[in-house]
């Protein structure tokens, strides 16, 4: 059995988010890691606001599941009408259902792209809808 490959890279996420009519524009920077699992899978490793996020991305692409703080975890699956998740924080945790309209995943050698379209629902009421992309490519470490 090969060895899982993990591969440093930096990310840029842009999300466009359209909360009740609001649209707003959050880009970001960081700095992680590029996991290539046996299976055919991918794990992206990142901080947000110190706190470590992990997406992982199914051998198929069409599944990707994010992990964040607190047993907080969302579905996006275009194969499925909804996809139950949980947003978890210090108070507890809330149910969500979401409707993943697109997840588009690629990569070669250490650089891709990842993007996701999807809306969130709470007790069947959206709650936004969200277009997330991110950029990802091998960190190139120098030596003064």
């Amino acid at each position: 059995m090969a060895e899982d490959k993990k591969i440093p890279i930096k990310i840029e996420i842009s999300s466009k988010i359209d909360q009740a009519g609001e649209k707003q524009t959050v880009d970001q920077q960081a700095k992680g890691d590029l996991l290539v699992n046996d299976d055919g899978s991918w794990t992206v490793l990142y901080e947000e606001q110190k706190r470590l996020v992990r997406l992982e991305v199914a051998a198929s692409k069409q599944r990707i599941v994010y992990f964040g703080e607190n047993s907080t975890h969302i579905v996006y699956d275009q194969s499925l009408e909804s996809a139950d998740s949980v947003y978890a924080n210090q108070y507890g945790s809330i149910p969500l259902s979401v409707k993943t309209e697109k997840v588009l995943f690629q990569q070669k050698n250490g650089t891709g792209d990842i993007k996701i379209v999807y809306e969130i629902f709470q007790a069947d009421k959206s709650a936004g809808k969200f277009d997330l992309s991110l950029h990802f490519s091998p960190s190139v470490s120098t030596i003064d």
